[in-house]
């Protein structure tokens, strides 16, 4: 909450107002624009349209701002022009613009309807989505000749409110409005983009299979719903973060941004002192590995922000040092320090002239204290003509991290990922759902592991006393969908590890897609890879000499940790041949299992040592040459059934196949696959219980055979 002093504001005009709005736009601030543009708008509904600033129908207003760290700092009329201005939400005279009647009055006039287009950008600057679509809604319905950019900003409004669908049919009728219009090609060329990604909406969103892994981070206080760009320290148990703090200044109410410690444990927040803290905003902090070094983003309403570096004595930080013009070039603006001390680099963002866009992230060589080279921008795989902001660096797997608004996205600033090449970075790629969401996502980290981290953003609905509309908030995110599968592979007999032992993973149903993943045992015998989570996998372990083992594993994401042990033991692959089977304990038999008929993973085709097996019913039916027989295949009930019943009849025509190579009458044999239809053991778990589902029988179905 802010409180300014208005002297003077009593009895001002609709251009007076429409002069002060258009400052404030200018210097970046929306929240104090928006209410100004409110003013003149509800002056202009009144008739009083003195002086009218010179606004045009049809003329495009867009002008290059100045983006800036986030901040919240809105004025409310609480009367009729105090000399003190509180201000915490738009006047119900505005609101009351959702309806038809006032807003048709205020559209009589064409100068009327552009103060109501200015509005309804200054709430799209100001992040408040709802109201931007509520107004340009009754904007683009009630009057003809509206600004061209109404519909432009109305659809991205809608895409910040997942309203994908819709957005796409108000984009592509904006680019059919103004194909002919002159100096709108860079907005026919955004909506073009715009247009693809909500299409990547739709499928990261259709896509995505488990539940949220992005999720509010409870261990950090967030009482004052703006908090943000959180920095590790050297304990895993402190963040450096950003957020809205209360103060008084003389008698006078003020809020601006600070850093405080957050430690996860106690929920204790702690300032970093004066000489960091001041009266104006800090923000963005970045601290070395061993947190003696900090760098930060400091700025005001009339100062541009800058980057500044502090070192850590005794427990206490020391005055900052204002980095030189190679990061704060004059008259530009200088934001998210990340260091990198591996590669003595400084990455930032900044709006330097020289850049591709609006903001484009930079980096300088910089040394212990401070004195750097000339900045270098990333080029054109980072930087777009839109933002590219938030870089983060992380050092184990050379990647950095940005948010974008300018790749392909779900909408506002999107978390992005490039890897480092021998030469140049790699393609950035979107980190997808739910890290990304249809709002602004920024401020990522990632911990040396890999997996966990932060980010800032502003997706959920904001409190009343969040001022803005941009109510970013602390999120824990979890970016494994990985399980680790590891494990041994021993001799069943003699308990010693098998080296060079392969062991394949197939999701069920899917192992002709030649998808497996792979790992061969060390001479420990030991294996490990990586599986994703949700899904239904079968094993299989296979070494020249032994017998095949086989298993199957559940890694759905709700009830498996993100590690797994599966040992297996194999033996000495030794063909068995049994007694003969008796014609008196067969007869009448519903199903005669044969023992030890195996098929590779996935495959039918039999092996050695299968088809000795065979060679036992072979020699059966050679002594009973009237016999008619069944030879039926069984699968558990892993995988898809079609997918089963097919691999089983499979399975059993490679039986009664080799059974006709050795000489046996293809009429007395009958080849019969059940799939999952006929489980001995219902709604198995073990692979034991699976074993024994899986199974190759005969029986006898008749006696009266009189061929050859």
């Amino acid at each position: 909450m802010v409180l300014i002093w208005a002297t003077g504001l009593k009895g001002q005009g609709v251009s007076d107002y429409v002069s002060l709005a258009d400052e404030w736009k200018e210097k970046g601030n929306y929240a104090m624009a928006v209410y100004f543009y409110e003013q003149a708008v509800i002056s202009c509904s009144k008739n009083e349209r003195s002086a009218m600033h010179p606004y045009t129908t049809g003329k495009s207003y867009y002008r290059k701002t100045q983006n800036i760290e986030e901040y919240s700092l809105i004025l409310e009329d609480d009367s009729e022009f105090p000399e003190q201005i509180e201000y915490k939400k738009p006047t119900t005279e505005v609101l009351n613009l959702s309806s038809d009647s006032v807003l048709l009055v205020t559209l009589e006039s064409a100068e009327c309807s552009d103060l109501v287009y200015q509005l309804g950008h200054a709430y799209y600057m100001n992040n408040e989505y709802d109201r931007t679509e509520l107004l340009f809604s009754k904007y683009l319905t009630h009057f003809k000749n509206f600004e061209l950019l109404g519909r432009f900003w109305y659809a991205n409004a809608l895409i910040r409110k997942s309203k994908y669908v819709e957005a796409i049919a108000q984009l592509e009728r904006f680019r059919d409005e103004i194909q002919y219009a002159s100096g709108l090609g860079y907005y026919y060329e955004r909506a073009k983009i715009l247009i693809g990604d909500c299409n990547f909406a739709f499928e990261q969103l259709a896509n995505f299979e488990f539940e949220k892994l992005a999720y509010k981070e409870n261990n950090v206080s967030q009482e004052s719903h703006t908090m943000f760009g959180a920095s590790y320290s050297a304990r895993d148990t402190i963040l450096y973060i950003s957020k809205l703090v209360e103060k008084n200044i003389g008698e006078i109410k003020h809020s601006d941004l600070d850093i405080v410690e957050a430690n996860l444990k106690s929920k204790e927040q702690t300032g970093l002192g004066d000489y960091i803290n001041t009266e104006i905003h800090e923000a963005s902090p970045h601290l070395s590995k061993n947190g003696m070094k900090m760098f930060f983003t400091r700025w005001s309403n009339d100062q541009k922000p800058a980057i500044y570096m502090s070192n850590k004595f005794n427990g206490r930080w020391l005055t900052p040092l204002r980095l030189g013009p190679e990061v704060n070039k004059d008259g530009y603006s200088a934001i998210n320090p990340h260091y990198a001390e591996d590669q003595g680099r400084l990455y930032f963002a900044s709006d330097r002239d020289e850049g591709r866009g609006k903001f484009d992230i930079w980096y300088v060589n910089i040394d212990e204290f401070g004195k750097a080279d000339s900045a270098i921008n990333l080029g054109a795989r980072i930087n777009t003509q839109e933002d590219e902001v938030s870089p983060f660096y992380h050092a184990p797997t050379k990647a950095l991290y940005f948010s974008s608004d300018g790749h392909p996205g779900l909408g506002g600033r999107d978390v992005f990922v490039s890897k480092r090449g021998s030469k140049a970075w790699g393609f950035p790629e979107n980190l997808g759902y739910p890290v990304n969401y249809s709002k602004d996502d920024e401020y990522f980290i990632l911990h040396d592991d890999g997996v966990s981290g932060y980010l800032s953003t502003n997706r959920t609905q904001c409190f009343e006393e969040c001022t803005g509309g941009k109510c970013h908030e602390l999120y824990s995110v979890n970016l494994s969908n990985r399980i680790v599968l590891k494990g041994k592979v021993k001799e069943k007999e003699t308990q010693e590890p098998i080296e060079d032992v392969l062991v394949q993973v197939f999701e069920f149903g899917k192992e002709e897609e030649g998808n497996a993943e792979f790992s061969i045992t060390n001479d420990n015998g030991f294996y490990e890879l990586e599986l994703e989570a949700g899904k239904n996998y079968e094993i299989n372990i296979q070494k020249k000499g032994y017998a095949n083992g086989f298993g199957g594993i559940n890694t759905d994401y709700d009830e498996v940790s993100d590690e797994l042990t599966k040992n297996f033991n194999l033996s000495k692959e030794v063909v068995v041949v049994e007694e003969k089977i008796k014609l008196d304990d067969v007869k009448g038999k519903e199903e005669i299992v044969l023992d030890d008929i195996l098929y590779d993973y996935g495959k039918a085709e039999l092996r050695a040592s299968s088809k000795e097996r065979l060679n036992i019913l072979f020699e059966f039916m050679l002594n009973n040459p009237s016999l008619t027989v069944e030879i039926a295949a069984h699968t558990d009930a892993r995988g898809g059934a079609k997918y089963n019943l097919e691999l089983s009849q499979s399975r059993a025509e490679s039986c009664v196949n080799y059974l006709v190579e050795q000489g046996i009458a293809r009429n007395r044999l009958r080849a019969k696959g059940y799939g999952e239809s006929k489980l001995l053991v219902k709604n198995a778990k073990t692979d034991a219980e699976h074993q024994i589902n899986r199974r190759t029988t005969f029986k006898v179905l008749d006696d009266s055979f009189k061929g050859n």
